[in-house]
């Protein structure tokens, strides 16, 4: 009896395997009935004997689903592909940039503080404390260095 397994692009398994009913012998039935069409995902036929493997032999593309005829022994393996973006996609740019933000700030803040008359010990200071600030955001992350450099930006100044 055919059947139908899922798994991931690295080949974990994704869910259990299915056995086909009925008479179902065409692939692009085989795929409608039993692919989730709201993910991307690839049809490997897989004759008896071979392992289940994703390969050029064995994948079908799009256009031969409804030409293909899946044997009574033979296994159908369809491979979920990643869908990628998200939260993490999104972000990225943004992330990126203020990272490259943080680092512009770090290197120009002793320079900004000797140009306004800042000398000696204070601008050293500034020089340091900006760099512990990069090294910290390189060991725990770029969004530790994203929160100090905003909350220092929107501290409002205290009256005189």
């Amino acid at each position: 009896m055919a059947s139908v397994v899922f798994q991931n692009v690295r080949g974990a398994p994704q869910g259990e395997p299915v056995a086909i009913r009925g008479n179902i012998r065409r692939l692009s039935t085989i795929a409608k009935r039993y692919g989730n069409p709201a993910r991307p995902f690839m049809v490997s036929v897989i004759r008896d004997g071979d392992p289940l493997v994703v390969s050029d032999v064995t994948v079908r593309p799009r256009k031969q689903w409804p030409k293909t005829l899946v044997g009574k022994t033979d296994t159908v393996l369809i491979t979920y592909l990643p869908r990628g973006g998200g939260a993490q996609g999104k972000q990225a740019g943004k992330q990126i940039g203020m990272a490259v933000a943080a680092i512009a700030l770090a290197i120009a803040l002793p320079g900004i503080g000797a140009a306004i008359g800042l000398t000696g010990p204070v601008a050293a200071l500034g020089g340091l404390v900006s760099w512990s600030t990069v090294l910290t955001a390189g060991a725990a992350g770029i969004p530790v260095s994203q929160s100090v450099h905003l909350k220092r930006a929107r501290r409002p100044e205290e009256p005189a």
